[in-house]
Order: structure tokens, then sequence, then C-alpha cells
């Protein structure tokens, strides 16, 4: 028996030290042939070196994969997510779908240049493509189609946003899919541009920057769309941090972009201004955020306000939200309406979540429309 043991310990260094699984077998074979094992012990010992051979095999191909598309060079990555809808005011009143599949590469080629590349292949379309080049994080510089530095609710990703979609003054003022600049480009942007920017942090306390600013200039026509004139638009941002977690301050855009008015036969350049006071808190489990929006279009004024909470009840699994949201799409006729919103968010790890939300819309009857509920429900994974 002990000389069995000495033999199977030599057999599985072997098996381990030789490159191929055939000669393995012809060992074990021979060892069966000199009566020095039988043919159950061989099956055995053949089985586990095939395991073995797998492991090895599958674990070298991952590391092999793995630094291909994840080095500092070149990381794949991207998210999910699946949406089931109901509305009361729709013809359509379920629905499920696949609402996006993003896919981003990105990496630094240089010491302190970054680049972006940010594709959703739900349908089909270059979401954004920029370069980053962070000498200081003072002075900073991005170049290419990126979120435009307005609003802190539009600088989130859909993946970190808390709730399923942005909310309507977002949506209407800042690039949304009703926003004007949707008439020129024919889809909706998600408060994207083409443009340059100069960014940072000024003047560091002890454990944050007191100061972050922007300040661009943009195309004004939106995502994968040329510009209908030479005239760039004017974006700038401003927060103050006075202590950590808490941050307040305001930007305004300046610009233009072309559609038809009502009283228009053909689309025309018009002006596409806005103005914003954000804030932000943030402490342990509990995050607030308000934004008041005030625009332009073409000598319509229109106004956004909203305010949103969220608290992490059982940290880093459950959180509740809670928005309202009122916005008036033309303040000289008082087109109103106002949104109530509530959800939960339940993390299953930290690159998969599910998101529940309800909002209740009251229109006011000069907007037209039907007060509305909207139950939404999305499945996302982060990968």
């Amino acid at each position: 028996m002990f000389e069995k043991i000495l033999v199977l310990h030599f057999i599985l260094f072997l098996a381990l030290s030789l490159n191929s699984q055939n000669s393995d077998n012809k060992l074990v074979e021979k060892l069966v042939e000199k009566g020095v094992l039988s043919k159950e012990e061989a099956k055995d010992i053949i089985s586990d070196m095939a395991e073995e051979d797998d492991k090895k095999i599958s674990t070298k191909d991952w590391e092999s994969i793995k630094s291909l598309v994840n080095n500092k060079y070149l990381q794949l990555g991207g998210y999910s997510q699946l949406l089931y809808t109901y509305s009361n005011t729709q013809e359509n009143k379920h629905e499920g779908d696949v609402r996006n599949v993003f896919l981003s590469i990105k990496g630094e080629p240089v010491k302190n240049v970054k680049y972006l590349v940010f594709a959703n292949l739900r349908n089909p379309s270059l979401t954004e493509y920029y370069v980053d080049w962070t000498p200081l994080e003072e002075l900073q510089f991005r170049v290419g189609q990126q979120k435009v530095p307005l609003s802190i609710e539009n600088q989130l990703s859909l993946s970190a946003l808390e709730f399923i979609q942005n909310g309507r003054s977002v949506n209407y003022l800042v690039g949304g899919g009703k926003d004007v600049i949707t008439l020129y480009n024919g889809k909706s942007s998600g408060g994207r541009d083409m443009g340059v920017k100069a960014y940072g942090k000024l003047l560091k306390l002890k454990n944050h920057s007191f100061i972050e600013y922007d300040l661009g200039i943009y195309q004004g026509s939106g995502i994968n769309k040329s510009s209908p004139r030479s005239n760039k638009d004017f974006i700038t941002n401003i927060l103050l941090s006075p202590f950590q977690g808490f941050r307040i301050g305001g930007g305004v855009q300046f610009g233009e972009t072309k559609y038809q008015m009502p009283q228009e036969s053909i689309p025309t350049i018009h002006g596409r201004n806005r103005w914003i006071i954000s804030s932000d808190f943030r402490h342990d489990t509990f995050y607030a955020r308000a934004e008041w929006i005030k625009g332009n279009d073409g000598n319509i004024k229109k106004e956004g306000m909203y305010g949103m909470c969220s608290w992490s009840f059982v940290p880093d699994k459950w959180v509740l939200l809670g928005k309202v949201d009122y916005y008036n799409n033309n303040t000289k006729e008082g087109l109103k309406v106002m949104d109530y919103s509530t959800g939960v968010n339940f993390l299953l790890s930290k690159a998969c979540r599910l998101q529940a939300n309800y909002t209740y819309s009251d229109f006011n009857k000069k907007w037209g429309d039907k007060n509305s509920h909207l139950v939404e429900a999305q499945f996302q994974i982060i990968y």
C-alpha cells in the first residue's frame, strides 16, 4: 500500500509537469501493464488529471483574456438595463423592453491622458467619445462628445442615477428627449454635446476642495450631429463646498439651436439659454439634491425645479427614494405639471441592482394632458 501511495504522488507530480494529457495517459497505461496499478485506480488518476488540466487551462486562458481587456491601455466595461413600464394613459399600458446595452472602452495610453468611447448597442450609436488631459487637479481639459457641465443630475450616469429616469425638469431643459435641441437633432442627446471644457478643483481644504468649476464651449447640436451655425454655446458652472458633503452653486448656458416654432413654416435659428442653481448634501446613508433651472427658448420662458432625497435604510442593500418635480413649459401661458415620485432600490451586489419607481403626474388644465400613474421596474447589471 505504501508503495502505491508513493507511485500515485509521483504520477501526480509528473501530470503537473508534462505538457500533454496524452503522455500522462500513456504513463498510467504502462503502470497498469506492469501491475503497479489496477484499471480502476488508473481511471481515477486519469480523471483527476483531466480535471486538473481543465483548471490549469481555464485559469491560464482567463488570465490571458483579463490582461488583454483589462490593463491601463484598454479596459472594457458597460452596463445593461431591462425595463418594465405600466402607464394608465398609454394605449399599451404594460410594456417590457431592453432599455439600454452600453459598452465602454477606456484607457490611459500616456500618463495623464485618458480616453473613453461609450456606445449604446440597443439603438446603435456612439454616445460619448472624448479625451481627458489631467496635468493638475486644479486644471484639466476634456475634448469630444460628453455630458455638458450643467446640472448635478445630468452628470450622473444612468447606472448611478437614483431613479430610473431623469426628472422632467432636467429632461426638458438639459438636453434630454423633451429639450428643443431634440427638434433639430431628431433624437435625445441625454444631456450630451460635442465640445471642449476646462475643469478642476481649487482651494484644497482638510478633506475636500472648496471650489469645483467647469468652463466649456459646445456645438449646441446634441450628439452625433453637426452644428447648424458657426457660433457655439458657452457653458460655465461653479459649485462651492464650505464643508465636506455639501455643495451649492450654479451655472449658465448661452447658445442657439435650429428648430421650427409653431408660427414658422421652416426651421430657423433660435436662442437656447439656461440658468441653474444647484445644491446637494451627503452624510453617511442620507443624500439630498435640489436644482432650479430657468430656460429661454426662442423667447419662450420655461422653468423647472425639483428636490429629491435618498436613504439607504439597509446600507449597501436597500435604498428608499422620494422626489418632487415642478415644471412650467411656458411661464407666460402657465403650462404647469407636478411629478410626485417614490421608489426603492435593492442592490443585489455592487454590479447588479433592482429598481422600482412610482410617479403621479398632476397636469394643470392648460397643459391638456390627463393626470397619470406611472410604474416602472428595472433590472440593471454592470460589467
